[in-house]
């Protein structure tokens, strides 16, 4: 058993089991605080999540653009789960983090390994969209936004009415 120091309001510091942590401010534990900084982590998830899924058959199956780009005679469908949300524009500037535009599914081999295998990237969102979304994606990654905590929140809630 792990024992963490956690404050008590009127004895100073208590040690307690991790499983009794969580308990409510009644009892002098303090809740988690919302910060923008988790709050965003968790708005990511969600959006990946419903790219994924959205990009997605009946079935969950689903391409990653860029080996198909690569691949096409190749290409296999896997489960939506086992794909990532990457980005065309590198950089998690929050004016592109969360835009449709330019994030689409990829497996981890392209994601990560190729940083994004750019070259197929390009060609597929030349193909889908043409060059006018790409320069707009361009623009757009120069631009600042500053998101709130209740905006994640709303953004949130309408990604995952989308799906299901």
């Amino acid at each position: 058993m792990i024992l963490l120091a956690v404050p008590y309001t009127h004895i100073g510091l208590v040690l307690q089991s991790r499983e009794n942590r969580q308990r409510s401010p009644k009892k002098g534990y303090r809740m988690a605080k919302k910060t923008l900084t988790s709050v965003k982590k968790r708005a990511w998830k969600v959006f990946s999540e419903m790219i994924r899924r959205t990009r997605a058959d009946d079935d969950g199956m689903a391409y990653c653009v860029t080996c198909k780009q690569e691949f096409p005679d190749k290409a296999k469908k896997v489960h939506w789960k086992e794909l990532q949300a990457g980005h065309f524009i590198d950089g998690k500037g929050n004016a592109i983090l969360f835009d449709e535009l330019g994030v689409h599914p990829q497996c981890y081999s392209c994601n990560c390994m190729k940083s994004g295998n750019k070259i197929e990237y390009f060609r597929f969102m030349q193909e889908k969209y043409g060059d006018e979304v790409i320069d707009y994606l361009r623009r757009k990654k120069h631009q600042t936004k500053k998101f709130t905590i209740d905006e994640l929140e709303n953004l949130m809630v309408i990604w995952r009415s989308r799906y299901g």
